[in-house]
């Protein structure tokens, strides 16, 4: 077998990773060791509002998507634990935010995993999915907890005419 050349098994195998690939229910982005993009499907394209994978690809990831904190100060890519898989070699699991293409952010659970050949990073993989409106529902149960709590303290309360009346739990 030539390099190049794909056999056709090799060439069905290929085939099948790339529907996996594109039909993944998850965002998930190729890196190189430098941090660039080197692959990315089109649901990471959609959740990051990109249109084409040239819109992404070859560009440095940290500073397309991850470049600043929610707050607007930058993130050292240094400090990122994304490409902290590149440096160490080993999963990093992480909640971050992410940028989209129009400047808007959301929350996302990440997954990265070192891409090795023979002991030596080649890069990594990151998957990812948009997890802001499941921590949206947990604030809310913690808020809604908090109040449970309250309700369940109180005894009395009272009215607008200082009669007390009892409190009842929706």
């Amino acid at each position: 077998c030539e390099p190049g050349h794909a056999t056709p098994s090799m060439a069905g195998t290929e085939a099948e990773l790339r529907l996996i690939l594109e039909n993944a229910g998850q965002g998930i982005y190729g890196v190189s060791p430098d941090g660039t993009c080197s692959i990315i499907n089109p649901e990471g394209l959609r959740l990051l509002g990109y249109d084409t994978p040239e819109d992404v690809l070859g560009r440095n990831i940290h500073e397309l998507i991850h470049h600043s904190y929610p707050d607007g100060t930058p993130y050292p890519s240094g400090r990122c634990p994304m490409l902290a898989v590149l440096r160490e070699a080993a999963q990093v699991r992480a909640t971050e935010v992410f940028f989209r293409r129009d400047g808007s952010t959301f929350e996302t659970e990440c997954v990265a995993l070192p891409v090795l050949r023979d002991g030596q990073v080649m890069g990594a993989v990151i998957t990812f999915c948009d997890a802001t409106d499941r921590r949206l529902a947990e604030r809310r149960i913690v808020v809604l907890k908090r109040i449970a709590g309250v309700l369940a303290g109180a005894t009395s309360v009272t009215d607008a005419g200082s009669r007390p009346t009892r409190a009842h739990a929706c």
